[in-house]
């Protein structure tokens, strides 16, 4: 099982890797017909490669360290989503303002909201 699942987890990074870099090419071509293609397939395979690592993590028979699995999680996240918002703003170029000012009033004037509110 262990076997299956690593040449899965490896045939899958390849093609992660191959389609993450004719994404790229794609949003330096500017070719905005294939932006919301690839930002649907990029999130296919990192959900893949994900499942395959975490199963790879669990059937591992020797003790593997827990940060380096994290720190390998964390880097295909990491490259994943810098492609994924990097198409998303691509795709929704109208929504990079009201983005950045939902996050800005949801991190900074929420937390300020929940003290006892009296009536006036």
């Amino acid at each position: 099982m262990y076997q299956l699942v690593l040449i899965l987890h490896i045939f899958g990074a390849l093609i992660s890797f191959t389609i993450l870099a004719l994404a790229v090419r794609t949003v330096l071509k500017g070719a905005k017909e294939r932006y919301k293609g690839y930002f649907h397939l990029i999130m296919k395979i990192a959900v893949f490669q994900i499942t395959t690592g975490v199963l790879l993590f669990v059937l591992q028979i020797s003790s593997s360290s827990l940060l380096r699995f994290c720190l390998g999680l964390g880097l295909y996240l990491a490259l994943f989503g810098f492609v994924e918002a990097v198409l998303y703003f691509k795709i929704y170029p109208k929504k990079r303002q009201f983005l950045a000012k939902f996050v800005l009033l949801r991190h900074l004037l929420i937390p300020f909201s929940y003290g006892k509110r009296t009536k006036a």
